[in-house]
């Protein structure tokens, strides 16, 4: 964790770091140059068991850099301008539209049928 801290620290691209480590560790001991913005409940489907989602922003930037002027992949694109330009509201309204229509595409799992009579 404390080579994750020293890259992201030195990152020229990072603004946004999310773990399900306590704020007292990432900034505390691992030493991640960050603010808490924000937290939220997590939990696997069809799991009861519920995890703490932490997310931080960077609080420095490395001099030098203009983040600005970062490449980004086409395929992520429209969610770096949205962390770019909108702010954590922004972000969090991007990833909830795109969580609903993930889901609403999703197609239904169709159960086979068992073969009782060994031909398939």
């Amino acid at each position: 964790m404390y080579d994750i801290a020293d890259r992201f620290n030195h990152s020229s691209t990072a603004q946004y770091f999310i773990s399900y480590k306590r704020p007292k560790l990432v900034i505390g001991t691992y030493m991640f140059q960050v603010e808490l913005i924000g937290q939220f409940i997590t939990s696997m489907h069809a799991s009861a068991e519920g995890h703490m989602c932490y997310i931080f922003c960077r609080v420095s930037i490395p001099r030098g850099v203009d983040v600005t002027c970062v490449p980004c992949d086409a395929l992520f694109l429209e969610a770096w301008e949205t962390c770019k330009y909108g702010g954590i509201n922004a972000v969090h309204n991007h990833v909830a539209a795109r969580s609903a229509k993930l889901i609403q595409e999703k197609p239904l799992r169709e159960p086979k049928q068992p073969d009782r009579l060994g031909f398939n």
